[in-house]
């Protein structure tokens, strides 16, 4: 079952003072008081390519922020509500850490968790920079999770298991 998010609401108590901006100097507390105004945010606001770079999100998304101040948020702090609009969504049908559309341009199979069958994951063998498609990456005749089993490398193919 996929569930589609729409409109993703993220609380985030920021502690970047260039972001947070506190809007109703009468109803201020003197710590928000201190808390540089830079932008109105007592509505609901499009966030700036440069704001979303620097709450780290993709700046291309759909962005708004609405600052709750401390008494409406019932935090004693000023709480920044962001709204993340036409989030895209990541299908990753076998679970294994690589969305399907990495795995389309990989040439694994996105059904299946660990494609060489080796029983290695798809995403832990480009971490440890073994063959995805291979189930031996060395081609030294021993898969490559025997060869991390027995502490063998499965990129050189003169280390081999001893097995007795």
């Amino acid at each position: 079952m996929v569930i589609i998010i729409i409109g993703l609401v993220v609380f985030l108590i920021i502690q970047k003072p260039s972001v947070i901006a506190p809007v109703k100097e009468s109803i201020l507390s003197e710590e928000e008081k201190k808390i540089p105004l830079i932008r109105d945010f007592s509505k609901e606001q499009e966030l700036s390519k440069e704001e979303k770079e620097e709450l780290g999100l993709d700046p291309n998304l759909e962005v708004t922020m609405r600052i709750l101040l401390a008494e409406e948020s019932g935090l004693g702090a000023p709480t920044p509500i962001i709204t993340i609009k036409n989030q895209p969504q990541i299908i990753d049908a076998d679970q294994d850490g690589l969305s399907d559309e990495e795995e389309i341009k990989l040439e694994t199979d996105p059904t299946k968790w660990d494609t060489d069958g080796d029983g290695i994951g798809d995403k832990d063998e480009i971490r440890m920079g073994t063959d995805l498609l291979k189930a031996d990456t060395d081609g030294d005749g021993f898969e490559d999770s025997l060869e991390f089993k027995f502490g063998t490398d499965p990129l050189d193919p003169q280390s081999k298991p001893i097995i007795k």
